[in-house]
């Protein structure tokens, strides 16, 4: 019986065994299950904590990137005498940007200046001490007074005509500091050369504002008349001379007052100035001149100085235009310049570079830049299509602008799409959009177009300074100031950027001085901004009445105190075709262009300067290689594309 019970007993246990075997290993796997779904559960969340982290940092950036805005709009906003003020901007940014050595040069210059004022402070101190024994020996005489005799008492009365002698000498030197702004142009026809340095023309700075306007362009009109071949002879110099600085003088009636008022951020000791020929032919490509003559008549002025029926070309014709007796002059003059002609638009390397008295500081960038016009071409190639460059067109033309260096900003790039109907009623128009990649953001963003009149990244020009006038003229009130003949660096007999990167452009860097100018027709138009938040109660703009050119602006305060000073530097495509090829309907692009800005805050004593040499209007061609190759729009469509500011950085 025990012999039978206990192999069963075995055999029970042994199943009993096996039975609770088996359920401890689906227990185990179980049990690893239930781990191995907990670690599931752990990375999920821990991917979750990332992903909140990595927002938090992101918003985190995004602050420190307002931030840095508002300091940078913060240091442009105060002037560089405050000392502590840009002190602490720029400690923060350096704080934001501990690995950026421009805010740390920024923070050291400060400090430097603000050491360097306290040490100057300290002397003035000890001065008044020092007063004290002046008082001293003030009361000593007085102590004294009874010794002298009678006879050194009345030898001492004849000295008393003695300060009459310097109370007549005091009227004579009145004149000299009294250092008032001359006209643009006086009525005399020939203008006396100065040998002497620039000052001593000041008695003959006294009569100018008051001059009307009538007066400086009946005299303009007269030298209008004069052939170009010999309109140099009455001006006091001629093609071929060189202008030393000692010999300004002889310039100053055909300068705009602004510039000889702020001569010495211009004109300097050593420069050599070459007079260029008189009112040489800049008029633009036949093409567009054709385009004129066809639509001449169909442009008219609406509400608000919008633009109606305007197809390709000059809206308006330049040498008609009758400043004196037409209200609408200067607003045709500025439709005039906004329609332009520069080809397919613009092509072009860039340097931008920011001075304070003559010390470049380290704020830089370089890039490229592309705009192209998308409607109201000239070629015949796109009559078919009312002159847009794609069928259905409404955007009038995309502005794009890509920053290669310094390293931090390199790979920001920026895009503007202006649009047709921006040229209508104020009521009916679309602004600009304008969009900017950010790639510590890796995304696009679109900007306010209010932050066009705003100053970039903390210098003293605007997106729209660029050539003068980057804006929409009918959200401007213009006024014809009068024609005047006018001294201009237009056509540049030297390179810069990219070219040469050390051109000599003076001790303060801001100066063409050492360059060809030559005399120029032009139109002074003035702008007051319909916005009353516009940073500038009005501007004044000389527009070259042959190419449609910006040649000079002054940007007036809200105080109407003269602000900035704006000019340029032009050359001409016939004269340096390396770089400037026709295409298919343009054999010969003649294009009056600007290679050169700079932009003077005479308020602060800085300022910026733009080079971009090789600027041309030359299109994307199918082949390149190909003169008379025709326009690609596929390479057109890519460029103008949102994508292309957001690929490849």
């Amino acid at each position: 019986m025990y012999r039978l019970l206990l192999p069963s007993a075995f055999l029970i246990l042994f199943s009993v065994g096996c039975a609770s075997q088996s359920q401890m290993v689906r227990m185990e796997r179980e049990v690893l299950a239930s781990q191995q779904r907990s670690k599931d559960l752990d990375q999920e969340v821990q991917a979750l904590r990332n992903e909140v982290k990595a927002l938090k940092n992101e918003n985190k950036r995004v602050e420190e990137l307002e931030r840095e805005v508002y300091l940078h709009s913060e240091a442009r906003r105060l002037p560089i005498s405050d000392l502590y003020g840009n002190l602490r901007v720029y400690k923060e940014l350096s704080e934001l940007h501990p690995d950026e050595e421009i805010y740390q040069q920024k923070v050291a210059y400060y400090a430097g200046k603000l050491e360097l004022s306290k040490s100057k402070e300290t002397p003035k101190v000890a001065i008044v001490p020092a007063e004290k024994p002046t008082k001293k020996k003030v009361e000593e005489p007085v102590a004294k007074k009874p010794a002298p005799t009678k006879a050194e008492v009345a030898k001492t009365e004849p000295a008393k005509p003695a300060p009459a002698k310097v109370e007549k000498v005091d009227p004579a030197p009145k004149p000299v500091p009294a250092k008032k702004p001359t006209p643009l142009l006086t009525d005399k026809p020939s203008p006396v050369p100065a040998p002497t340095p620039a000052p001593t023309p000041a008695p003959s700075k006294t009569v100018a504002k008051k001059e009307p306007a009538k007066a400086k362009e009946s005299s303009t009109q007269a030298m209008a008349a004069k052939p170009s071949g010999d309109a140099g002879a009455g001006l006091g110099f001629k093609e071929g001379d060189v202008i030393s600085y000692a010999d300004i003088g002889r310039i100053k009636n055909y300068l705009p007052e602004e510039i000889w008022e702020y001569r010495d951020f211009v004109f300097y000791d050593g420069m050599q100035l070459k007079v260029g020929p008189s009112f040489r032919d800049y008029s633009p490509s036949q093409v567009y001149k054709n385009a004129t003559s066809k639509n001449m008549g169909k442009a008219k002025l609406g509400p608000d100085g919008s633009l109606n029926g305007y197809v390709s070309g000059a809206p308006f014709d330049m040498k008609s235009i009758d400043c004196a007796g037409d209200p609408l002059a200067g607003t045709k003059i500025m439709w005039n310049f906004d329609y332009q002609w520069e080809g397919d638009g613009t092509n072009t390397e860039y340097m931008y570079s920011y001075w304070d008295r003559g010390e470049r500081l380290p704020l830089y960038y370089e890039g490229t830049s592309k705009i192209i016009h998308l409607s109201h071409r000239s070629e015949p190639a796109f009559a078919s299509q009312g002159g847009d460059l794609l069928p259905g067109e409404g955007r009038k033309y995309a502005f794009k602008i890509d920053v290669t260096a310094p390293f931090d900003s390199r790979g920001i790039a920026l895009m503007t799409y202006r649009y047709k109907n921006s040229d209508g009623p104020l009521a009916e128009a679309t602004n600009d959009d304008t969009y900017v990649y950010i790639p510590q953001l890796r995304r696009v963003r679109r900007i306010s177009t209010a932050q066009r009149t705003d100053a970039v990244s903390g210098t003293d020009f605007t997106l729209d300074d660029i050539a003068s006038f980057g804006g929409i003229v009918p959200q401007y009130t213009w006024k014809c100031m009068g024609k005047v003949d006018i001294l201009a660096p237009a056509n540049s007999s030297v390179r810069g950027y990219p070219y040469v990167k050390d051109q000599n452009f003076g001790p303060r860097g801001l100066s063409f001085a050492n360059d060809t100018w030559e005399m120029r027709h032009a139109f002074k138009v003035r702008f007051v901004a319909k916005n009353p938040d516009h940073p500038y109660h009005h501007k004044d703009i000389y527009v070259d009445m042959d190419s449609a050119k910006a040649l000079y602006s002054f940007a007036y305060d809200q105080k109407k105190t003269l602000w900035k000073i704006l000019y340029h530097a032009g050359r001409w495509s016939d004269d340096d075709p390396d770089y400037y090829y026709g295409w298919a309907d343009v054999p010969e692009p003649r294009d009056l262009r600007n290679v050169g800005d700079v932009i003077l805050n005479v308020q602060t004593g800085t300022g910026n300067r733009i080079e971009y040499w090789d600027t041309h209007g030359t299109p994307y061609r199918e082949d390149d290689k190909v003169a008379t190759s025709p326009i690609s729009i596929g390479r057109v469509r890519k460029e103008i594309s949102l994508r292309s500011i957001g690929q490849g950085h």
